[in-house]
C-alpha cells in the first residue's frame, strides 16, 4: 500500500527503445524519449516532486512484477494526489487548442449560470473564423495518447 503523497503520470510510452538517461537517487536509468520529455517538462525548479511512473517504478524485466503491478493500477492511480496527463510536446497548434478549450469553458459557465446554452452553441458552430480553432482541437484529439485503453482507468480514478 502506498502511504505517501505522490502524483501519477499518464502518458504514451512511444515505440522507440529507451535511449535517454535520467538520474534517480544516484542511479542512471534509460527511458524512452516521450517519458524523458515529460519528466523535463514536469520538473519543478523550486521543490521536490514525487512521481509514480510505470516505466520507472515497475521492473519491466520481470513479468511477475509487471503482472502484479497491473492488478494494482486502480489503487495506484486512485490514491495519487493528482494524475498528470502528458499528451506530448507542443505542436499541431496545441497551445491554440488549449486556449480554445478554456474560452469555451468560460463561455459555457457564463451561459449556464444564466440558464441557457443556446447562444453558447450558436457562438461555437464552425464558421470561417473558427475553423483554425476546431482544427487545432482536432489535432490535439488525434494524438496517440487518446488511443490507449488504459487512460479510462488512469483518468477515471484520478482525484485531481
Amino acid at each position: 500500500m502506498l502511504n505517501f503523497r505522490y502524483e501519477a503520470l499518464s502518458y504514451v510510452w512511444g515505440s522507440e527503445i529507451p535511449t535517454r538517461e535520467i538520474h534517480i537517487n544516484g542511479k542512471t536509468k534509460l527511458v524512452r524519449e516521450n517519458l524523458w520529455l515529460a519528466l523535463r517538462h514536469l520538473r519543478l525548479s523550486d521543490k521536490t516532486r514525487v512521481l509514480w511512473v510505470d516505466a520507472i517504478c515497475i521492473n519491466q524485466e520481470s513479468i511477475e512484477e509487471r503482472n502484479h503491478q497491473v492488478r494494482r493500477m486502480g489503487e495506484i492511480y486512485g490514491r495519487a494526489s493528482t494524475v498528470l496527463i502528458w499528451l506530448g510536446p507542443k505542436g499541431g497548434f496545441s497551445d491554440l487548442a488549449f486556449s480554445f478549450i478554456k474560452r469555451m469553458e468560460m463561455d459555457a459557465r457564463r451561459e449556464t449560470e444564466g440558464g441557457s446554452i443556446t447562444s453558447f452553441s450558436d457562438k461555437w458552430v464552425v464558421s470561417g473564423g473558427l475553423c483554425i480553432f476546431w482544427s487545432a482541437l482536432k489535432n490535439l484529439c488525434l494524438r496517440e495518447y487518446w488511443e490507449r485503453l488504459w487512460i479510462i482507468q488512469e483518468i477515471g480514478l484520478a482525484r485531481n
